[in-house]
């Protein structure tokens, strides 16, 4: 008899325990779940407040030539936008004359100077790009005849307080437009 009782206690014991067990395990469940919101409601404030990069180009002005040959740049703006500012790791621009609106492949990547920390403005920071060829009076001809295409490209590399790595990568082409 006091065996029988005994084996019922434990039985009864042993639901209570199964029944802790569940609770325990749909706490954590919703532990888990409950974390995963909060990252999420992170990743948004993050998205919401991070620094972000912007390149605009200016208008192309091309120089005529003096003597048989000139040196052309290109200008353009870098903005930063958000809240927080943008720690600059490394930026490139390239600009390159082509008889096709397909950029060129190349694997020269010209350092572009930019200051160390962006900070949000809408001013921008003024840039130009030095075409790394001269341009003979015919190319420029080219370029207004619609036969040529001056191309501008580069990335900029930056973090902000959120330590993550972002990059902007650009890529313009001008073509004449009669």
């Amino acid at each position: 008899k006091a065996i029988g009782k005994q084996a019922d206690h434990m039985e009864r014991q042993t639901g209570i325990l199964k029944k802790s067990v569940a609770a325990a395990e749909a706490n954590a469940e919703a532990a888990k779940a409950n974390a995963e919101a909060a990252n999420r409601g992170i990743e948004i404030m993050i998205g919401k407040e991070r620094a972000r990069i912007r390149v605009e180009v200016a208008d192309l002005e091309l120089d005529e030539p003096v003597g048989e040959f000139s040196l052309q740049q290109v200008k353009y703006k870098v903005f930063s936008y958000g809240v927080v500012a943008a720690f600059i790791s490394n930026s490139t621009a390239l600009v390159e004359i082509s008889d096709s609106e397909e950029p060129p492949h190349s694997t020269v990547n010209p350092p572009a100077s930019l200051p160390a920390v962006l900070y949000p403005n809408i001013e921008g920071v003024d840039k130009h790009a030095l075409l790394l060829t001269a341009l003979r009076k015919e190319d420029i001809d080219g370029i207004h005849e619609g036969k040529s295409f001056i191309h501008l490209r580069g990335s900029i590399k930056y973090g902000d307080v959120f330590a993550s790595e972002r990059e902007t990568r650009f890529k313009y082409v001008w073509k004449s437009s009669g």
